[in-house]
């Protein structure tokens, strides 16, 4: 009979570095979000006027964005 002997490794922990990097990360997909927020409601304002028939308005709303 043959003994087997079962160990279990911790994992790494996280270091100073990989928190750097997580922050790092973090703040760039914030400033992502905010631009591409004001994107999304600018285009909101060219769609609306553009279905209002208001062609004109829309393109210029573009040209302002």
């Amino acid at each position: 009979m043959v003994d087997v002997v079962v160990t279990c490794q911790k994992p790494p922990s996280h270091s100073a570095v990989d928190d750097d990097v997580l922050a790092q990360i973090s703040s760039g997909h914030n400033v992502l979000m905010k631009v591409l927020s004001s994107r999304n409601n600018s285009l909101q304002v060219v769609k609306a006027m553009w279905s209002a028939g208001n062609v004109k308005v829309s393109q210029l709303s573009v040209s302002r964005c």
